[in-house]
């Protein structure tokens, strides 16, 4: 598991380069999985024509799904950007991601504003190698976070767990 001093780097690293949500292709480091891209599998999930993110997420059964290439194989942290104004008292909510064979979880928290983004990195780190691949996005099972919206994922650069 990333170490906390990792994992805000990793944060700080993300909030300096969130500019345009399209897919960056000169960083071979980076893939960016623009929302709107997403293929929807859910009753209710739409994409925000004004923000260009994907609302509606509410069951574990939905999910979105992208198609992608990694230039350089290694390893990666999945990042979810999101926003949600609030999480009901008590209530606790996560991601899903699975590239592959290999699933990476993380906590869905509060954001304090439907137009605040915020990136939530999954853990671990997954081993993808060079060429195409896909991701899909669900919630954890028992999570229900109401207004709900997702901007991009990115797949980015990670050391290797385990290795200085």
């Amino acid at each position: 598991m990333p170490t906390l001093s990792t994992s805000l780097c990793l944060c700080l690293l993300l909030l300096a380069g969130q500019g345009s949500p399209a897919t960056q292709p000169s960083d071979p480091g980076r893939v960016s999985l623009v929302a709107a891209s997403a293929r929807l599998s859910g009753e209710h999930l739409a994409v925000d024509k004004s923000s260009s993110t994907i609302t509606g997420l509410a069951k574990p059964a939905e999910r979105l799904d992208w198609s992608f290439d990694i230039a350089r194989s290694g390893w990666y942290q999945v990042v979810v950007h999101y926003s949600l104004k609030d999480l009901a008292k008590g209530q606790k909510a996560g991601f899903n991601a699975t590239v592959g064979d290999q699933n990476r979880l993380g906590p869905i928290h509060s954001t304090g504003d439907s137009t605040r983004f915020l990136p939530q990195v999954l853990f671990d780190p997954i081993e993808l190698g060079k060429g195409p691949h896909s991701l899909s996005l669900k919630l954890t099972p028992g999570s229900n976070p109401v207004g709900l919206a997702i901007s991009k994922v990115e797949l980015v650069r990670a050391p290797e767990p385990g290795v200085p």
